[in-house]
């Protein structure tokens, strides 16, 4: 059976590029600066995206400290960190997180944790993750991810809510995620090392997480759509001041 957190931590070991973006490009074995050049530069283009998305609906959004779930080796804190002065990078492997640590040693206001730590943030983010943990789960950080929000905070989580992929092709990804051997044998079928791990796709109720928002006093400002082969929305949402007694 998949465990998300020790699969993480091989990814990171191994190929904590490639475990951000699946890209054959990205592969250790092949990995050279210029590659490592592109995939930094993806990052900035989309923070860049995310941020206008943000300066649509408050253009005056200047956020002091920001946190970024599932960081993994830094793709998007770098460029977070260009336009936030204190940025927390979150992710559940070690060796991503030393992977990241490395890469932005030159920020002295970016640090790096594998636990969620105590508000306010005026920013928190989360691109490609919460597609990689099961929903109960991500429900839960959903709502730990909200309560860390100063008022007129801004939220902006990305997740999947479906599947475009062929039957056949969704009935494999399950064995491999479910049934002992399964993925072994897929890997052996496609001569991938017989220990790599899958990495788990999970779908949520649009509905339940976006009651999970409300009940911790936040309101959805965008909704925007991603589809990686399986169609996915980026929620922007914003805390709300408490009214006053």
């Amino acid at each position: 059976m998949d465990n998300p957190s020790r699969s993480w931590e091989t990814w990171g070991k191994t190929d904590p590029y490639f475990g951000v973006l699946t890209d054959p490009g990205y592969r250790t074995s092949v990995l050279d600066d210029a590659a490592r050049r592109r995939f930094f530069a993806t990052g900035e283009a989309h923070i860049a995206e995310v941020f206008a998305t943000i300066r649509s609906f408050a253009p005056d959004f200047s956020p002091r400290r920001a946190l970024d779930f599932g960081c993994g080796v830094g793709r998007l804190v770098l460029p977070i960190a260009a336009r936030v002065p204190e940025v927390i990078g979150i992710d559940v492997s070690p060796s991503m997180l030393e992977e990241a640590r490395r890469v932005a040693a030159h920020l002295p206001a970016v640090s790096f944790s594998q636990q969620i730590p105590d508000g306010p943030f005026d920013l928190v983010h989360s691109y490609i993750v919460f597609q990689h943990i099961p929903e109960p789960q991500g429900q839960k950080i959903v709502r730990q991810l909200a309560s860390r929000l100063a008022p007129q905070g801004i939220g902006a989580l990305q997740v999947l809510y479906g599947a475009s992929l062929p039957r056949w092709k969704r009935l494999i990804h399950w064995a491999r995620n479910h049934v002992p051997g399964a993925n072994a044998l897929v890997n052996v079928a496609t001569r991938n090392a017989i220990g790599r791990p899958v990495m788990q796709m999970n779908v949520y109720s649009l509905n339940r997480l976006i009651r999970s928002l409300h009940d911790a006093g936040c309101e959805v400002h965008r909704m925007t759509y991603t589809d990686h082969g399986w169609p996915g929305t980026y929620i922007y949402f914003r805390k709300q001041p408490k009214a006053a007694s």
